[in-house]
């Protein structure tokens, strides 16, 4: 893997997780998460 690939793959994780907070589903996962770990 070269560093073009990583650069690339980077920026749309980035997009992704920037996505996946604007639309409020992290706190979604996160109560999710904590409803399972207190079961």
């Amino acid at each position: 893997m070269d560093d073009d690939d990583r650069k690339e793959t980077d920026e749309s994780t980035e997009r992704y997780w920037k996505e996946f907070v604007r639309t409020g589903k992290v706190k979604d996962y996160l109560r999710y998460a904590l409803g399972m770990r207190d079961e």
